[in-house]
């Protein structure tokens, strides 16, 4: 089980992150077209909603019952088209035609291994169409550095009065780039029940090197590569690593 599954972190999550910086450099990035974009590992659908009001046709796929739900209530503030899926993006069958894909804010590094998140270049490949493009926003392992993480640490609230807190109870840096996280939620409602959870999960730490390369094998070709959300080129001393790519028309199957 994860911590998403947890109703009150589905419900405060957007409270937690509430920057857009990440989806106004989509946004400059896209310009005035209007597009068929698909988010797998959509969380609550923080980016694919601001997109949708921006009137792009959106999609979504996420595992989390609980955070799919409030993606739902999310999108349905919108006059746009859209559309989510209750799964795990490892399944696959993503759909076909997106003119982007976007693998947002971290979302590989909720995977437990390398193979698992060069599988999810592989789905975007099928899935984009000739000349689609597919954007990618993740911390980084730098090489010569221990490992980074971010892991979900907050204290908030929901709206019906449930407190909650979460902290990073023990992290343990692993071999090929991997880390161990535990983290503890606790959560007390407005009638005084509390409940103490405690969340074990392995995140693998990609490369932007890695990144760089399933990108290339697949025929990718990379257009930009950031280092942050204010558009400055992505160098080794940058912990976040943001491409934008483009599927290539003559990558077609013989």
């Amino acid at each position: 089980m994860s911590i998403y599954d947890h109703r009150i972190v589905a419900q405060i999550y957007d409270k937690i992150y509430n920057d857009n910086e990440d989806i106004n450099l989509i946004s400059d990035i896209i310009g005035d077209h209007r597009w068929k974009i698909l988010e797998p590992m959509c969380g609550t659908g923080r980016i694919i909603k601001e997109l949708a009001r921006k009137g792009h046709r959106v999609f979504g796929i996420e595992k989390s019952t609980e955070m799919i739900e409030e993606a739902r209530k999310n999108l349905a503030e919108t006059n746009a088209e859209w559309k989510l899926v209750n799964k795990s993006a490892l399944d696959g069958s993503w759909g076909e035609e997106y003119d982007l894909i976007i693998l947002g804010y971290d979302a590989l590094v909720e995977l437990e291994t390398a193979r698992e998140q060069e599988m999810m270049f592989d789905f975007a490949k099928t899935s984009l169409k000739d000349n689609g493009r597919i954007f990618i926003d993740t911390l980084v392992f730098k090489e010569e550095d221990t490992i980074p993480y971010l892991c979900l640490s907050f204290e908030g609230e929901n709206d019906y009065g449930t407190k909650a807190i979460c902290r990073v109870s023990n992290q343990k840096n692993l071999k090929n780039q991997q880390v161990k996280v535990s983290q503890k939620l606790i959560s007390k409602t407005v009638d005084g029940h509390r409940f103490d959870t405690v969340y074990q999960r392995i995140s693998h730490i990609p490369s932007a090197r890695q990144i760089r390369n399933w990108l290339i094998d697949r025929n990718f070709q990379i257009v930009h590569t950031y280092g942050d959300y204010e558009g400055r080129n992505l160098d080794d001393h940058h912990e976040r690593a943001i491409f934008w790519a483009q599927k290539t028309v003559n990558d077609r199957e013989e």
